[in-house]
């Protein structure tokens, strides 16, 4: 496909840059949380500055899966791509731009991942030692463990969402979905540190609310100085909780309530580890009880 240095101010009807702006004000797009609409565009920038003067109508399967296999080392970006770019094609036919999907029969990478990688005990621990109780790090980690919130949820969170039963009750941005975690003894502790007058828990040096990014970006850097390895998130602290719930034994709608998941097979993804150790300790405790049976018996 042709390639420009840059697109034009005014992208010409039928190049990618015409089709990715009509996306853009499109309903369905305006329909997205703003947090989702700004990972569609983190994904199709990059797409547009290197394909967006060529014509839409030209795409073939062939060039959709070079550009794929030129992510192989991201295969979770890839098939994000993948995703969007059927819904621009739907949206080209609709436009009659062409009349056909050249993404139809392009199946997805394989991803043996289970996505974000939950933290360990150790590396919480870890976090802690180097964190003290009262610094901004030390209340970041305990926010994120203990409420699962995501990272657009917890840059919010404040004295504002506080209940009188000691719980934190907010409404996920991403989702809609209500969550209502206890404020663990942990996590008061760090709250009662903050300064009176503080209403946001996580503020900027200026005082001011993070953005998403920039919040990832800080707590990333706080990870690093804790000797915590690369690859484990803010997220992964949110899967953690959910780990913690289910070894704590809480029922899938218990965790829901807390983490505010919005589907069982979303928690039963995070939870089916300990599901399996809690099975297998329940069939070893059978099978020693069957086995002392029989040798009293014997």
């Amino acid at each position: 496909m042709r390639q420009p240095a840059e697109s034009p101010k005014r992208a010409p009807r039928g190049t990618f840059d015409w089709l990715i702006a009509a996306y853009y004000r499109s309903a369905d797009f305006h329909a997205l949380k703003a947090s989702t609409q700004a990972v569609y565009r983190g994904v199709l920038e990059p797409f547009r500055a290197k394909h967006g003067f060529g014509p839409v109508g030209e795409m073939k399967a062939r060039h959709i899966r070079a550009i794929m296999d030129g992510m192989i080392d991201r295969p979770h970006a890839a098939n994000r791509l993948l995703k969007l770019l059927r819904q621009l094609m739907r949206l080209a036919i609709l436009e009659e731009l062409r009349a056909d999907d050249p993404t139809i029969g392009i199946r997805p990478f394989s991803s043996k991942s289970d996505g974000f990688k939950p933290w360990s005990w150790e590396q919480i621990d870890a976090f802690r030692n180097h964190h003290p109780h009262g610094s901004k790090p030390r209340l970041a980690l305990e926010l994120l463990l203990n409420t699962g919130a995501r990272r657009g949820d917890v840059v919010l969170l404040g004295r504002q969402n506080m209940t009188p039963d000691g719980k934190l009750h907010y409404v996920q941005s991403k989702t809609g979905t209500p969550a209502t975690p206890p404020i663990l003894p942990e996590l008061q502790a760090e709250i009662d540190a903050l300064p009176k007058g503080q209403m946001l828990f996580l503020v900027t040096e200026h005082g001011r609310p993070h953005s998403v990014k920039a919040f990832g970006n800080w707590f990333r850097k706080q990870c690093k100085a804790a000797g915590i390895p690369k690859g484990y998130s803010a997220h992964g602290l949110r899967k953690a909780c959910a780990i913690r719930l289910a070894d704590a034994r809480c029922t899938t709608h218990e965790i829901m309530a807390i983490t505010g998941h919005k589907t069982l097979s979303e928690v039963q993804r995070y939870t089916s580890g300990a599901d399996r150790v809690r099975a297998a300790e329940s069939a070893t405790a059978k099978l020693t009880s069957k086995s002392t049976r029989r040798t009293k018996n014997g």
